[in-house]
């Protein structure tokens, strides 16, 4: 067998190996950022505008998993901004320095966020 055929061979499977244990990670990865993203989204954008941080979120997140974004449908991306959501709601019915970082009056929040 010819050397340079077999490098090539070694370097494909090698490729292939890291870009399998990427693939499986960055789901992961962009599952915890999003917790982020959408406390973010919440401040920016005060409550009940919906629309507007799903695509603030959504392009944040392809801008930083842009390779992850290729191969995830929105309707996923959507399922997992609402596991975030769901995250988020509690964590700001729990945690009062949320709250105040994401400026949502505490009363309001109780109301909005107990829906």
């Amino acid at each position: 067998m010819n050397i340079y055929l077999l490098i090539f061979i070694i370097l494909v499977i090698l490729l292939a190996v890291i870009f399998i244990v990427g693939a499986v990670k960055s789901p992961k990865k962009a599952k915890i950022w999003l917790r982020a993203a959408v406390l973010e989204a919440e401040k920016v954008l005060g409550t009940d505008t919906g629309k507007a941080k799903l695509q603030y979120v959504y392009n944040l997140f392809v801008e930083k998993f842009k390779f992850l974004s290729i191969f995830i449908s929105f309707d996923l991306f959507q399922e997992w901004v609402n596991e975030a959501l769901k995250w988020m709601d509690q964590q700001l019915l729990t945690n009062p320095n949320l709250d105040k970082y994401v400026g949502v009056d505490p009363e309001r929040a109780k109301d909005h966020y107990l829906k």
